[in-house]
């Protein structure tokens, strides 16, 4: 059993699922490149939607705030990159899908 120490306070136990590092640890860094589109959902959590700060063919740098937060429960959306903003409307994040290469 594994034990956590958080200063005076600690706790046992804990998930510690293998973290198969030997897989990847011969292999370079790699540099990721952009992907065509990026969409960032402005609901990521259980909190308020943010709100939109940006329109429809404005040009954002990276770190630009795009979306404010409306409450204590809600997260200011900043942009990951810059770029030409294509879009902004309601819709349902598509899921994440990951296929090995």
């Amino acid at each position: 059993m594994a034990w956590f120490s958080f200063g005076n306070k600690s706790f046992a136990g804990g998930v510690h699922p293998a973290d198969e590092k030997w897989l990847t640890q011969d292999s370079p860094l790699a540099v990721m490149p952009d992907p065509p589109l990026l969409l960032l959902p402005v609901q990521q959590h259980i909190g308020r939607p943010a709100v939109p700060r940006v329109a429809k063919g404005i040009w954002v740098h990276e770190g630009d705030i795009l979306a404010d937060a409306p409450s204590a429960v809600s997260a200011v959306i900043r942009a990951p990159r810059a770029g030409l903003v294509q879009a902004v409307e309601l819709g349902v994040a598509p899921p994440a899908v990951f296929r090995a290469p």
